[in-house]
């Protein structure tokens, strides 16, 4: 589950996704209200099930499928919500989102499927990050314990590798391997952990 701010077409709303093992949902939250009475804020006990609506669907195998290959292990969707990024067993799948609402006031969200550099398409990412100003995502490949910096745009490029991330055996009392479970960056980009 990950909640983060979207790009809402001037709406007050949040983006969440939901991930399990077929699918990425995409729902629409609002924002809870605030009153000028109170200094408090809400929480999220105060939302009731009326107020999430699902906008989207992302299912990369047919339905009724058993393919293990194709199960979505991670996803992760950009800060503002214009980008959403899948990893399963086969490979990584990077999709554009927009929003926009209809006369009915509806909101619709479009999902297109981005071709990213061959190089990448058959990673096998164990986590995604997305910096500050959505203009990069970085993933975290399971397999070779290597960073790569894709630059997002109207078309996908790869800005570089990382790789040698792991500790000599000489520095790690063991030679177990441990993926990387979470990419994050501080609030100016500078600086990711």
């Amino acid at each position: 589950l990950s909640s983060q701010g979207g790009n809402s077409g001037g709406d007050s709303s949040r983006l969440l996704i939901m991930t399990r093992a077929e699918c990425v949902d995409l729902y629409i939250l609002p924002l809870l209200p605030t009153t000028a009475t109170t200094t408090t804020t809400a929480t999220m006990d105060a939302v009731n099930s009326d107020g999430l609506t699902q906008i989207g669907s992302i299912r990369l195998h047919e339905e009724g499928t058993t393919d293990a290959a194709y199960n979505i292990h991670t996803s992760r969707l950009s800060p503002d919500g214009t980008w959403l990024v899948v990893g399963t067993n086969h490979g990584m799948r990077l999709f554009s989102l927009s929003l926009s609402q209809t006369i009915d006031e509806e909101t619709i969200c479009e999902i297109v499927h981005v071709d990213v550099p061959s190089v990448v398409q058959t990673m096998i990412c164990s986590s995604f990050g997305f910096t500050p100003d959505n203009e990069n995502l970085v993933c975290a490949d399971s397999l070779t314990d290597s960073l790569t910096v894709l630059t997002l745009g109207e078309e996908v490029s790869v800005r570089h590798t990382f790789r040698d991330l792991l500790p000599t055996e000489d520095d790690v009392p063991t030679t177990a391997t441990v993926p990387i479970s979470q990419l994050e960056f501080s609030h100016d980009g500078q600086w990711m952990a």
